[in-house]
C-alpha cells in the first residue's frame, strides 16, 4: 500500500465454497447450506470490498478486521476471515523471454491453486507459505518452467525480480519443441524487421525442449 505495508487479496469465491450458512427464522425453524448462493429460495448476497478495505494479517498494526458481509432478506451479518503472517508471504517475480530478456505480459504463475498474472513490466505477485514452494510459470504457446522457491519464514515479504525468470515463447504450433513447424510459422507469419527478429530468436532456441531449462532455485 501506500505505506509501504504488505497486505492480502483474497479470491472470495473459493473462501465462499466453504462458507456455512445458517438462516434462523421468527417461527424457530432454521436452514443451513454450505457453499451456495441460495438458501430456501432466497438469494444469499456477499460482500468484500477489498480495494478500499486491505486485508492485513491480524498480527499487523494496522488489522482491523478482514470481513464478508453476507446478506439474506435484507439481514446482514460479518464472517470474519483471519489471516497470519506465518500462512501467506508476497512473492515478486519478473518473467522474461528467455533469450532476449525482454519482459513478458500476461505470463501465468501458478502455484497449487493459486496464479498472478505479469504486468506489462513482466512483475507478478503472488503469495507463498514459507519454505520451499514449486510453481509454474507459462504463458500462451510458451514452453512453461517449473522452479523452486524458497521463503524465509520470517520475513512477510520478498522481492526476485533481479533474478528474473526466463520462459522460452517462440512455440507457435504448441507443441512443446522449438523446430522447423514454427520456422515456417515465422515465415508466413512475419516479414522485415519483425521476420528477422523471429528468426534469431528462433535460432537461439531451436530444438528446446522443456527439459532443457536448468534447474532454478530462487532463495
Amino acid at each position: 500500500d501506500s505505506l509501504g505495508e504488505s497486505y492480502f487479496s483474497y479470491d472470495t469465491n473459493r473462501i465462499m465454497t466453504n462458507l456455512t450458512v445458517t438462516v434462523h427464522y421468527t417461527d424457530g425453524t432454521s436452514s443451513t447450506v454450505t457453499g451456495l448462493d441460495e438458501i430456501d429460495g432466497h438469494p444469499i448476497l456477499y460482500n468484500s470490498d477489498q480495494s478500499e478495505n486491505h486485508w492485513y494479517p491480524a498480527s499487523n498494526i494496522l488489522y482491523t478486521g478482514n470481513t464478508i458481509t453476507v446478506t439474506v432478506l435484507g439481514v446482514s451479518t460479518e464472517y470474519h476471515v483471519v489471516i497470519t503472517e506465518s500462512d501467506l508471504k508476497v512473492v515478486t517475480l519478473k518473467i522474461v523471454d528467455y533469450s532476449t530478456g525482454d519482459a513478458i505480459q500476461g505470463a501465468t504463475v501458478t502455484r497449487g491453486n493459486d496464479y498472478a498474472l505479469s504486468d506489462e513490466n513482466g512483475i507478478a505477485v503472488i503469495s507463498m507459505k514459507g519454505g520451499a514452494n514449486s510453481i509454474t510459470v507459462s504463458d500462451y504457446c510458451a514452453i512453461s518452467r517449473d522452479i523452486t522457491v524458497k521463503i524465509n519464514p520470517s520475513v512477510n515479504a520478498t522481492d526476485f525480480t533481479e533474478s528474473p525468470v526466463g520462459i522460452v515463447t517462440g512455440d507457435y504450433n504448441c507443441d512443446n519443441v522449438i523446430n522447423g513447424k514454427d520456422y515456417a510459422y515465422i515465415l508466413r507469419n512475419f516479414t522485415n524487421e519483425t521476420q528477422s527478429a523471429e528468426i534469431s530468436r528462433f535460432e537461439k532456441q531451436v530444438n528446446f525442449k522443456k527439459e532443457r531449462y536448468p534447474e532454478l532455485v530462487l532463495q
